[in-house]
């Protein structure tokens, strides 16, 4: 599939709430400018999250750098609606979902550009975990921040948390992993440290989607004894019991 690279440089885009007309929005403020790159006649209908009716397509990039969770946007024409075009903003990219890029000749695909190909320009996708905001421009964050407790009991289950405790919903808390070199344990594993005398009076998501407070018998403000199992919405906040972290 060929690539038609479209730079599309936007800029003062943070200076006011008001949106200037359109032969106004440019200033050279490399900065402030962001990078997309577009593949016409397509469109990526993955995780979208609003749909909006624009004037051109640098309205609906606009958008997208305004919403901290967009990385793409579809762009397209509305034949109910003279003198708008389509604009739906999305969290996914197209490494993620490669084989769902659908041939839309009324749409443009948007996405970020790789940082690679612009190394004056450090763009880096929505931070994934709300506690750790990157610290550089290469898009790191400070794993130094994540507390890491190992237990009593030599397991290889290792408690990610956070100074105040319960800092990570499910998505987070599988990130928080592999930023650690690791994953979420399975509900198999822990079962098998807490067979060894693993405890920890802290509730951490597993990889199933289970919060778990693994306890060898009953403490005050903790759970009996078990591993205490709970399926709970997967946007609340708890800790993270992480395998192969070292």
């Amino acid at each position: 599939m060929d690539r038609k690279l479209v730079i599309i440089v936007i800029a003062a885009l943070f200076v006011s709430k008001q949106w200037p007309a359109l032969h106004s929005h440019f200033i050279d403020d490399t900065q402030r400018g962001r990078y997309f790159y577009a593949i016409p006649g397509s469109a990526l209908f993955h995780d979208i999250l609003s749909t909006h009716h624009v004037e051109s397509s640098l309205a609906c990039a606009r958008l997208c750098l305004m919403n901290d969770m967009c990385v793409s946007f579809n762009f397209g024409t509305d034949p109910s609606i003279k003198r708008k075009f389509v604009c739906m903003l999305s969290s996914a990219a197209l490494n993620e979902f490669p084989l769902d890029l659908q041939k839309q000749s009324e749409f443009d695909y948007f996405e970020f550009v790789n940082t690679s190909s612009r190394p004056d320009i450090s763009i880096c996708r929505p931070q994934a975990i709300a506690v750790l905001p990157y610290i550089d421009k290469h898009c790191n964050v400070d794993t130094g921040l994540i507390v890491l407790k190992k237990g009593s009991v030599i397991t290889t289950i290792t408690l990610a948390s956070f100074r105040p405790v319960y800092q990570f919903n499910f998505t987070e808390a599988q990130r928080v992993c592999e930023l650690l070199d690791g994953a979420l344990a399975t509900r198999q594993q822990m079962q098998a440290a807490w067979k060894k005398g693993f405890q920890m009076c802290h509730t951490g998501w597993l990889a199933e989607g289970l919060v778990v407070t693994p306890m060898q018998r009953y403490h005050k403000g903790c759970y009996r004894a078990g591993l205490n199992p709970s399926r709970p919405d997967e946007k609340t906040r708890w800790d993270a019991y992480c395998i192969g972290v070292n």
